[in-house]
């Protein structure tokens, strides 16, 4: 699914997922997209088990997660901006600040 990739799972992770959604007893030998999905609250692990939670919670959360980033970087470049100057401002602003060649006498 490119909605779940976009969000950031990986593609490993959600392939997982979809197992775990049709066949709950699948064991994965691959810890890495367990955790991920554990750290994105799309999975628990039990005594004996991953158990899937209802993705919409957590689908949620991480969208609002990435609604949050999105602003912070947009308040971010607003306050980078601000600073900077193009190369061309900076060459001008350099050679006005230079003295006067010398004239021989």
């Amino acid at each position: 699914m490119e909605a779940l990739q976009a969000l950031g799972l990986t593609p490993a992770a959600e392939a997982l997922l979809v197992r775990l959604m049709q066949r709950p007893e699948t064991s994965p030998t691959d810890q890495d997209p367990v955790e991920e999905l554990i750290g994105l609250g799309l999975v628990e692990r039990t005594d004996d088990a991953l158990v899937v939670r209802p993705p919409r919670l957590a689908m949620d959360a991480l969208a609002e997660r990435h609604t949050k980033q999105a602003a912070l970087a947009r308040e971010s470049a607003d306050l980078l901006t601000e600073s900077w100057r193009p190369p061309a401002a900076r060459t001008t602003s350099r050679s006005s600040r230079r003295t006067p060649p010398r004239r021989p006498c």
